[in-house]
């Protein structure tokens, strides 16, 4: 896993208001394991739903009761795609200043975000300069 850590704050802001697109093999996943209703289509892709603010699958006390199947842009966050500037971590993320100092966690969750790219293209026919997201990776790596 990456970016996992004890320092994480539990302050759940990646859980709130979350507009996760959902790769179908989430779908799959999450779908194996008994839950239904957990997505809707938004803007051509299928989302996690939200109740009340916040993502289906957090519990009343904070967590996430599909932690070991969560989906694919769950595990990669704070680390995402900015249409304009490339790979990134999250500044909503109050952990990300210190994220960017894991390099091996880095490497590993441009790796995701590349497969995740990748299945986003097969699955929904978005498309992204993958060379240009490796090369952004690669500098958030090597900040």
């Amino acid at each position: 896993m990456v970016f996992e850590n004890i320092y994480c704050l539990r302050c759940n802001k990646c859980c709130r208001d979350t507009e996760m697109i959902l790769l179908l093999s989430d779908i799959d996943r999450i779908t194996d394991k008994g839950f239904r209703d957990f997505y809707e289509l938004k803007n051509g892709f299928y989302v996690l739903r939200n109740i009340n603010g916040k993502c289906v699958f957090l519990d009343p006390t904070g967590r996430c009761i599909i932690y070991e199947d969560r989906p694919l842009g769950c595990r990669i966050y704070p680390l995402i795609l900015d249409e304009d500037n490339g790979a990134m971590l999250d500044k909503y993320c109050p952990l990300s200043d210190f994220f960017v100092t894991l390099k091996h966690d880095l490497r590993r969750g441009c790796e995701l975000l590349v497969q995740f790219m990748n299945e986003l293209s097969r699955d929904y026919g978005y498309s992204v300069d993958i060379n240009k997201l490796k090369a952004t990776c690669e500098e958030l790596i090597n900040k």
